[in-house]
């Protein structure tokens, strides 16, 4: 199989479809298309998206004056939101949508409900979640919504047995050790299933302090470039702005985000791409060699190291058959890196623990059919 193969069927999540329609499709059957006005946004929110650059696409979307009267827009950022796995600004965002007066088409105002009682569950606020469930109903009671509060239901009356049972029965987590998975709605499930890993965001703020004026500006400009999608040129200009010695850690991870984001978008039409990553070690310097630039500048932000893992992760030797060489740091050990941080949020944790439980359950697998 040729590099070019590889490299496409690798890379590329959704080349026959959005990240959004493909998601969306999970979601609401009715949703109407994005206006002609709006298009340029929703291709560049599709694009973070497809590099699980959740963050990034919300602040995009949120910037936009359409956002609260625009369903395709707020279905992105519900979606977005939810992948970061912040149950708390998935919950808040849903009441910003009613606190901007809902939307005409109530069924859509019904899908809204049914992600803020995922927020709930997430929060294993199981009567919160019931009560969302109820007003999602009220408005249009579809078969996913009602067997979604039958099951959260169920998890109250069990947990109500076992406080009587034994009241020790409920114990603490301190928000640094593992987390234990919530119980899932459908919607959650069908959403878990599609989600990537999201990519952590470094404010460029936090990098300025110490910079020359022409290393932040050309910085700025290739954050300006990924903002209306010009991310191949915005590439270019952080590889520009690498070459300066104030370049650091934060600036190398924004850096290596935009080189994901260009290889997770490519197509395969796209040659030019291909002849520039012709060779196995030329793909993982365009990938993990930012990120581990920063770690290597500063070794104590989960955020650099979460986001070396991801790179790792995706090409890791289980998805690519490429090799990895013994002096590079696997994906495991810098996502346990991230981990071990008493900085890294619940919401994180819980990101990367859904990782590693899809990867025992591909190894559970692999040894049941391999006896």
């Amino acid at each position: 199989m040729s590099l070019l193969i590889v490299l496409i069927q690798f890379f590329v999540y959704s080349n026959s479809a959005d990240a959004l329609d493909e998601y969306g499709s999970l979601i609401y059957k009715n949703l109407p298309a994005a206006t002609e006005a709006d298009a340029g946004v929703i291709q560049t929110t599709d694009a973070f998206m497809n590099a699980g650059r959740f963050q990034r696409a919300i602040s995009i979307l949120k910037k936009n004056e359409n956002l609260y009267r625009d369903q395709h827009m707020f279905l992105a950022v519900l979606i977005c939101t939810y992948a970061t796995w912040n149950a708390g600004a998935l919950i808040r965002t849903c009441d910003e949508w009613f606190a901007h007066g809902g939307s005409s088409d109530k069924s859509f105002n019904s899908i809204v409900y049914e992600f803020q009682a995922l927020g709930y569950v997430r929060q294993q606020d199981y009567k919160s979640a019931v009560d969302a469930f109820n007003k999602s109903i009220q408005i249009d009671a579809r078969e996913r919504v009602i067997k979604s509060r039958t099951a959260v239901e169920g998890e109250i009356v069990k947990q109500d047995a076992a406080r009587k049972d034994d009241e020790k029965s409920v114990i603490a987590k301190t928000p640094y050790s593992r987390i234990d998975m919530p119980l899932r709605s459908i919607l959650d499930l069908n959403l878990w299933q599609q989600a990537d890993l999201p990519a952590i965001e470094t404010l460029l703020e936090e990098g300025f302090a110490n910079s020359s004026a022409s290393t932040k500006a050309l910085v700025s400009q290739a954050e300006q470039l990924e903002d209306i999608g010009q991310f191949e040129k915005a590439r270019d200009v952080y590889r520009k702005a690498s070459t300066s010695k104030d370049f650091n850690a934060i600036m190398w991870n924004q850096y290596g985000l935009c080189s994901l984001t260009v290889l997770k978008n490519a197509k395969e039409e796209d040659t030019s791409l291909a002849a520039s990553l012709d060779t196995e070690e030329k793909i993982r310097q365009a990938i993990c060699t930012p990120f581990e630039k920063a770690v290597t500048m500063n070794d104590s932000d989960w955020r650099l190291w979460s986001n070396f893992g991801l790179a790792e992760y995706l090409i890791r030797e289980s998805k690519t058959g490429w090799k990895s060489r013994e002096s590079h740091i696997s994906w495991k050990d810098a996502f346990e890196k991230a981990l071990s941080s008493h900085e890294t949020p619940v919401a994180q944790r819980l990101a990367i623990e859904h990782v590693f439980a899809m990867e025992r359950g591909m190894e559970a697998l692999q040894k049941f059919y391999s006896k």
